[in-house]
């Protein structure tokens, strides 16, 4: 099963950032396809797509000197995975 080779994968993301009074910040990706060809492909990578993905970091109200990371991300990693490092890359 191990060890595999994967390929390389590039994505081409647009961007919102944004800082809320109460100091979260939250960030927002994802591919539109308008903006694709700003980067060349190349033949090392495989072209891959983030339907929806983001960040927010919000500041804890018990400890303003401690941050809460979620992170929530929908890919595509094109081109062909074998089940079992899908699988593996899923896990929490």
């Amino acid at each position: 099963m191990f060890p595999v080779t994967i390929a390389s994968r590039d994505f081409v993301m647009c961007n919102h950032i944004e800082q809320r009074p109460d100091g979260t910040i939250i960030m927002l990706v994802f591919t539109d396809d308008a903006y694709q060809n700003l980067v060349p492909e190349t033949k090392k990578n495989i072209r891959g797509e983030c339907h929806v993905g983001g960040w927010t970091l919000e500041p804890l109200p018990e400890d303003k000197n401690k941050t809460r990371l979620t992170l929530m991300i929908e890919l595509d990693l094109k081109g062909n995975l074998p089940a079992y490092v899908l699988k593996k890359a899923n896990c929490d």
